[in-house]
């Protein structure tokens, strides 16, 4: 790679809503302050314990736009548990 830092990628399906939740985040201290922020706030929307999927990018060109994220993580994301 080119040198940055890993990223990746959590979603989380809501089936009701038909809607994908997405965060991008770095391997960081800062990365994972996102990263536990993202999941406080889908328990909190949802009321309990979520089940969020976590791939990681193999380099930023992989993903250009909102549209390549959704293409990626719809077919993998899993339903509400």
């Amino acid at each position: 790679m080119d040198g940055s830092p890993e990223r990746f990628l959590a979603t989380f399906h809501a089936p009701f809503l038909d809607a994908t939740y997405v965060l991008s985040f770095g391997e960081s201290v800062t990365g994972a302050v996102a990263l536990h922020r993202f999941a406080c706030m889908i328990e909190g929307q949802y009321g309990g314990k979520v089940e969020i999927r976590i791939d990681e990018i193999q380099s930023s060109a992989e993903i250009t736009s909102t549209a390549d994220v959704l293409a990626r993580t719809r077919s993998q994301v899993p339903a509400l548990t």
